[in-house]
C-alpha cells in the first residue's frame, strides 16, 4: 500500500476469490475454487511462500464462500452448504440459496467445529474486534430478500483446563 505497487505473492493461486487479511496482518485466509466443485481453505503468508490448505471440500454451483479470521487469530471462520438434508442439497441444484452452517477451524490444530448457526447464505461475513458480535449478509427467514444479520455472543466457550 505505501508503494502503490501491484505484485503477485509468491505460491499465490490464480484462482482464490474470496479473501481475507488476518489481524496481525501477516497471513491470509484464502478460498480457492477448483474444478468441478473442488475448493479449499488455505492461509499464506503475506510475504509469500506455499498457501497451507486448512480443509478441502466440494461445494455445488458458483456460489461465493467468504472466510472471517477471528479477532485473536486462531481461527478462521467460514460457510457451508448444510448437506445433512438431501431436500437442501435439491433445493440448492434447483438455484435457490438453501440453509448454510457455519463453521471455524483451529489453526492450532486444524480442527473443525459447526457453530449453532444456520441460515439461508451467509455471506460479507465481519467479525467484530471483541469477537462477540458478528456481521453478514442472508437470505434470512423469507429466502427472497437478501437481509442484514447481527449475531451477539455466537462462539462457544473456550475450553481454559490445561
Amino acid at each position: 500500500m505505501n508503494t502503490g505497487q501491484d505484485r503477485e505473492l509468491p505460491g499465490s493461486p490464480n484462482n482464490a476469490h474470496d479473501i481475507d487479511v488476518s489481524p496481525d496482518g501477516k497471513s491470509l485466509a484464502l478460498l480457492n475454487r477448483g474444478f468441478q466443485g473442488k475448493r479449499s481453505l488455505r492461509i499464506i503468508p503475506v510475504e509469500g511462500g506455499e498457501p497451507q490448505e486448512l480443509y478441502s471440500f466440494e461445494a455445488e454451483g458458483n456460489f461465493v464462500i467468504n472466510p472471517a479470521w477471528s479477532p485473536d487469530g486462531k481461527y478462521i471462520l467460514f460457510p457451508l452448504p448444510n448437506t445433512d438434508s438431501p431436500e437442501n442439497i435439491e433445493l440448492m441444484k434447483s438455484g435457490a440459496p438453501g440453509k448454510w452452517n457455519m463453521w471455524r477451524i483451529s489453526l492450532k490444530d486444524g480442527q473443525r467445529q459447526k457453530l449453532d448457526m444456520k441460515m439461508a447464505r451467509f455471506l460479507h461475513l465481519s467479525i467484530h474486534p471483541d469477537g462477540r458480535h458478528i456481521a453478514f449478509s442472508s437470505f434470512g427467514r423469507t429466502m427472497k430478500y437478501m437481509e442484514v444479520w447481527m449475531m451477539e455472543n455466537f462462539l462457544p466457550k473456550e475450553n481454559t483446563r490445561k
